[in-house]
């Protein structure tokens, strides 16, 4: 985990999982077309049934699936809901 302001050494293939909202976004789709992969926050809320927010983070979504008596995704669930394929920019959001 870390910050759209902090770029770490790449020495391994990273999964990029940014804040939704508009700075996250704006990283996602650059790291999305450098080929790298990112979280598709679009496909994942519309799964999870989300409701719409200006701003989803990977707390409140935890905080939000907690209080309402449903289940964390698994770590090995959420490897579905990553993409490198610029084709699934539009699932982003």
């Amino acid at each position: 985990t870390s910050s759209v302001w902090i770029n770490p050494p790449e020495l391994v293939d990273y999964l990029y999982m940014y804040d939704d909202d508009e700075s996250g976004q704006r990283a996602m789709d650059k790291k999305l077309n450098e080929g790298k992969k990112v979280f598709l926050w679009g496909r994942f809320k519309k799964d999870y049934n989300l409701p719409d927010r200006p701003k989803w983070d990977w707390n409140d979504v935890v905080k939000f699936l907690t209080e309402n008596n449903r289940m964390v995704p698994k770590t090995r669930e959420l490897y579905r809901y990553f993409s490198g394929n610029v084709l699934d920019a539009l699932e982003l959001h």
